[in-house]
């Protein structure tokens, strides 16, 4: 007998999708694991195996099932596919290049002995797929932390804790190392997973307005408004806010910040009701905020209140093993947005990138892979000094020349489309700019940096041509 754990069902809510559930219920003697096309990264991993059964009623879910099978490929996982569509679905011509990752395809018949054979020949072995609603809280965390970043498998009891607990959390380390991603891990495991998820970046806004921004304004005090306007811990309701960069808040703020993790309550700027703040508070800071300590920029008694459970991230650089997981996600990613039919990614690329040092961290990485994508040609992925082809091995060094070739390619294209509206605008610089979507200051110095403040002198027939 087929286990049922070795057995995904993947479809959209349909009649037919029910009709197929029903049919491996019966043969399974269970309900099958099933879930939709966005939802299958938490069912399959690097280590599952089994057979991922793809259901299509209609040519409609043609782009997701294509989806899927790009993202399969790209992850390099290792599950058996087989689509079963309806005679209405016919998704042949839809899945291009993508089909070859089917190990079958076959039409409905309404059959059980169909379903049956499939069974037998595709989900007999392997690691069963995973099913969050019967997982436990570490055993959840621990999946999603393997899928994208496994050197944070160290930090997984204190994952545990920050989810399982309604205390403060603080995590720090270097711009760009997963802090955003991993306070959105935890509250997504959290009781307060089914509310709002409230990012602040205390850097960005003003000191003068950051105060405003956090706790809102009383009536008529709010900038060009003659009521109040809440701020961002009543709107987080009662899921997580994130102060990021909380070092950046004025003394003043923090003495207000400091009363509500205390006592959960603050008086808006400008009012006189005292208001609860029922969220909960993680921070992130890009140091240790041992220095703004010893500086007295930042409190004591606040840095207390958050430092419960702290989680200190480090750079990119000093974590290879999760460069691989990264980079297919994203790849995946960015396949998908910009329409291109890649299939795997060079082992080369692969390596060129564990070694390069990263210095912008996982948020550089996204940059350079996300133009190696756009600039892709053709089903692999390769990153070399001049292109994003690599035919050989590249080294360190040739990375960041080919951010910089890549650089280069955007300012080609960029100096291109600038020409073109001049040229369609009869070098009118008002009308550029408007067609452009830019201004006139900012036209000229593009004119002026690309060597197209000079309009270029056609010419002219002479008489005997013209005759």
């Amino acid at each position: 007998m087929v286990s049922a754990k070795r057995v995904l069902l993947v479809g959209n809510e349909s009649g037919f999708t029910q009709t197929v559930t029903l049919q491996l219920r019966r043969l399974l003697d269970q309900a099958p694991l099933a879930c939709r096309f966005e939802t299958v990264r938490q069912h399959v991993g690097r280590t599952t195996d089994g057979l991922i059964l793809v259901v299509a009623g209609s040519a409609a879910e043609g782009p997701a099932v294509r989806t899927l099978l790009q993202e399969l490929q790209l992850w390099d996982y290792p599950p058996r596919v087989v689509l079963l569509e309806s005679a209405a679905a016919n998704l042949g011509a839809v899945l291009g290049p993508f089909e070859p990752r089917l190990a079958e395809r076959r039409v409905w018949r309404d059959n059980p002995r169909d379903l049956l054979s499939i069974l037998r020949e595709h989900a007999g072995h392997g690691e069963p797929f995973h099913d969050p609603t019967t997982a436990s809280l570490a055993e959840r965390l621990a999946w999603r932390v393997a899928a994208s970043t496994p050197s944070f498998a160290s930090l997984l009891d204190s994952l545990v804790l920050a989810a399982a607990h309604d205390i403060p959390v603080l995590l720090t380390g270097e711009s760009g190392t997963g802090k955003s991603f991993l306070a959105r891990l935890i509250h997504e495991h959290s009781a307060r997973a089914a509310h709002r998820f409230v990012a602040v970046s205390c850097r960005a806004i003003a000191p003068q307005w950051m105060a405003g921004e956090l706790f809102g304004f009383g009536k008529g005090v709010s900038p060009g408004a003659d009521h109040g306007r809440s701020g961002k811990l009543t709107l987080a309701g009662h899921g997580t806010i994130v102060l990021d960069e909380i070092e950046s808040l004025s003394l003043e703020t923090q003495t207000t910040l400091l009363r509500v993790i205390e006592t959960g309550e603050f008086e808006p700027v400008g009012g006189e009701e005292t208001l609860v703040c029922n969220a909960r508070i993680m921070a992130t800071s890009q140091s240790r905020l041992d220095r703004a300590l010893e500086e007295g920029t930042f409190r004591q008694d606040l840095f207390f209140r958050l430092n419960v459970i702290t989680f200190d991230l480090p750079p990119l650089r000093e974590r290879p093993q999760d460069i691989e997981p990264l980079v297919r996600n994203l790849v995946a990613r960015f396949a998908v947005k910009f329409g291109k039919e890649l299939l795997r990614i060079h082992p080369e690329t692969l390596n060129s990138l564990r070694e390069f040092e990263w210095p912008g961290n996982i948020r550089q990485l996204e940059h350079l892979l996300q133009q190696a994508v756009l600039l892709s040609q053709g089903p692999e992925l390769i990153v070399k000094n001049s292109a994003p082809i690599m035919p050989h091995r590249v080294t360190s060094l040739s990375i960041r020349d080919g951010m910089g070739a890549l650089e280069q390619s955007r300012q080609a294209a960029e100096r291109l489309s600038i020409l073109r509206a001049l040229e369609e605008n009869h070098y009118c610089r008002s009308r550029t700019a408007e067609a452009l979507g830019i201004s006139r200051v900012t036209l000229y110095k593009k004119m002026r940096d690309f060597g197209l403040l000079a309009r270029p002198v056609r010419p002219r027939a002479n008489s005997a041509a013209r005759a």
